[in-house]
């Protein structure tokens, strides 16, 4: 029984660290396969040959470490609007009060770019080396819940003639 719930509580932290517009196509509920198969299906995709690519799900439901098979946890690709700004710490951006401090109403550093995810969650952008943030533009707000070392919002580090993965998650999972 520990070894079942430790090999949850694992897949559980690798998605967490991996991989709704009003206007936004439905989501690919039906999805069935692993996260893993995304990503490997996905990364068939790169067309890019400088800046970053990754594949977009979505996480909601029940996700505490016992899932069963009457669990509500569901993880799933979506079709998103990402926004790409200059590097961006907390003091530039507006916070929407949501509890979990991971909405925001606005950016104040400048927009590079908008890409959109496709139906498989895949999204890449070519960009220039530097630093930059990313958000994923939900229901009219703008979502990221990460934080790099140097208190970065969502960063991605793009090198010379490199292309680099970023998985995102949008989570509306408890824990």
């Amino acid at each position: 029984m520990k070894t079942k719930i430790l090999g949850l509580v694992i897949v559980m932290i690798y998605i967490s660290f991996a991989c709704s517009d009003e206007n936004a196509t439905p989501d690919n509920r039906n999805w069935a396969g692993t996260f893993q198969e995304l990503c490997a299906y996905n990364r068939t995709k790169v067309s890019v040959r400088e800046g970053f690519y990754g594949t977009l799900i979505q996480v909601e439901g029940n996700c505490m470490p016992i899932i069963d098979e009457n669990s509500t946890c569901n993880n799933f690709p979506v079709k998103r609007k990402i926004r790409i700004y200059e590097s961006t710490k907390s003091e530039q951006v507006d916070f929407i009060q949501d509890g979990y401090g991971r909405f925001y109403s606005g950016v104040k550093t400048r927009l590079v770019m908008t890409i959109e995810s496709d139906d498989d969650g895949f999204f890449e952008a070519a960009l220039s080396p530097g630093k930059y943030s990313v958000f994923i533009e939900d229901a009219g707000k703008l979502y990221a819940n990460m934080y790099d070392s140097e208190g970065y919002i969502n960063s991605v580090i793009v090198t010379s003639s490199d292309v680099s993965e970023k998985n995102m998650r949008l989570d509306y999972a408890y824990y």
